[in-house]
């Protein structure tokens, strides 16, 4: 399929190598097409308590640090800053107002951001919105409802049918302004868990059926723990939707096989 076009979502484990190999595959794409002065806009939702974003492309996109624009989404709750000592992984999962992140403020951060991308987004050729899933409906649209309804301490099940539609308008938004100016968007979100009586029997992504289904390329990367004595670290790709060429499984390898090829020898690209 043509580039532009592409609606890219990656899932998978935190650290499995979602963002690294997003921000490879704009790089290699651009390069291949001999554009050294290509522009990335990463819109990152995982900013704090460190962004993880930005910490990547200085990791990996030696020389090209200059091509990648990080906006960061999340605002700190500076009533709350310091008086929690709960770990990243715990602190995702907990309603907002016990935070140390106002997700409130980020939503309207958010707006703003969109707003001011009116004028900007044409002079980039990626997107790549970083951990957009769960935390825009969990944390995000949680806070605005909460904001919207004080007296409530936490929704109930019959609550997130109020909730859900700010993460599809969000992801909609996105779409349509990749979409307006013709450029590729890729999109990273965590998998989340399926249980049944209790029992973890298998995993999902973690936005929804119907957000899942609207890209036209779905894959979840992870990275196998590495074996002693093993030097290269691979990535185990799995590709569930294309427009055409259907489900496969892949492997990429830093530096000698990445996900561009991947994309290539598949027929995705």
């Amino acid at each position: 399929m043509e580039f532009s076009r592409m609606n890219l979502h990656i899932y998978g484990p935190t650290g499995g190598g979602k963002t690294t190999n997003a921000l490879n595959l704009c790089r290699d794409h651009a390069l291949e097409c001999g554009n050294k002065n290509f522009r990335t806009l990463i819109l990152d939702y995982d900013n704090l308590p460190a962004s993880r974003a930005e910490d990547n492309v200085l990791d990996h996109q030696k020389g090209f640090i200059e091509n990648f624009d990080v906006i960061g989404i999340l605002q700190e709750n500076k009533a709350n800053k310091g008086k929690e000592k709960r770990s990243k992984k715990d602190t995702f999962w907990a309603f907002p107002k016990y935070e140390s992140i106002d997700y409130n403020a980020s939503y309207h951060n958010m707006l703003n951001i969109f707003d001011e991308l009116k004028d900007t987004i044409s002079q980039y050729n990626y997107i790549v919105v970083d951990s957009l899933f769960p935390v825009i409906r969990n944390n995000i649209a949680v806070a605005v409802w909460l904001a919207e309804n004080p007296e409530r301490i936490a929704p109930i099940e019959e609550d997130w049918s109020a909730i859900t539609p700010l993460r599809d308008m969000t992801f909609n938004h996105l779409v349509m302004m990749a979409r307006r100016h013709k450029i590729p968007l890729i999109i990273t979100g965590r998998m989340t868990d399926n249980y049944l009586n209790g029992d973890k029997v298998g995993e999902t992504w973690s936005s929804s059926r119907e957000i899942a289904s609207a890209a036209s390329v779905r894959m979840t990367i992870s990275k196998p723990e590495p074996k002693k004595g093993a030097g290269l670290n691979i990535f185990t790709v799995v590709v569930d939707k294309t427009p055409a060429s259907g489900v496969f499984v892949d492997e990429i390898k830093p530096g000698e096989r990445e996900l561009i090829d991947v994309l290539k020898d598949n027929g995705v690209l």
